[in-house]
């Protein structure tokens, strides 16, 4: 199991680059393709940037890009992966992040086994935070999920709980990795939703 804590896709040279910034004036209004191109224009590392496939046709299964490099420290940076904005499910390095289930993007799980496991590491999750703050969340809904390849996988899930005791619904936010062996589950991260924060240089 220790092999999954704090473990991530990107290596420590491939995490170079702009850091996490306050919002600032400069990102208001600005669409995603916008901030995107605002990151890519303050990303100095060329190493970093002569390592990835260029001129490849992205609708088809190919090696990541810079651009869809960039775009994945993007979504990290502005919501820490539970909102993805870029289409990473052709790139074929193990890795990077897969949108599961987003009904507002007609996205749905296909495969009965694996909602059962979200909506179980859901339930493990919602536990956690009961027992920390003394609460009586239960999960009825879930909202959205997304996956990464990670010894052996890392889902981050955002549902909806309710507390009967207080009659309070709250969305939550839940980082929880999947190690070997399978049955082992490790709850990373649990919160209250947090809003994207969008990128300002």
């Amino acid at each position: 199991m220790d092999g999954c804590k704090g473990a991530h896709h990107l290596t420590a040279n491939q995490q170079a680059g702009p850091k996490k910034q306050k919002k600032g004036e400069t990102s208001k209004g600005k669409s995603r393709e916008e901030r995107l191109d605002m990151y890519i224009a303050h990303f100095k590392d060329s190493t970093i940037i002569s390592a990835f496939a260029k001129d490849v046709d992205t609708s088809r299964p190919h090696r990541m890009t810079f651009r869809e490099y960039a775009s994945m420290r993007l979504d990290e940076i502005e919501n820490e992966n539970f909102d993805l904005e870029g289409d990473y499910s052709n790139i074929t390095e193990a890795g990077p992040l897969v949108r599961l289930y987003d009904p507002e993007a007609n996205i749905r799980v296909s495969d009965p086994d694996v909602f059962t496991e979200i909506m179980d590491c859901s339930r493990l999750a919602i536990e956690d935070y009961n027992k920390s703050n003394g609460t009586h969340f239960e999960v009825v809904n879930l909202l959205k999920a997304n996956v990464e390849a990670l010894c052996a996988y890392r889902y981050y899930i955002t549902f909806e709980a309710i507390d009967k005791t207080q009659n309070i619904t709250q969305s939550f936010q839940a980082k929880v990795a999947v190690c070997i062996p399978i049955t082992v589950r490790d709850v990373q991260l649990v919160r209250i939703r947090q809003p994207p924060e969008p990128y300002s240089p």
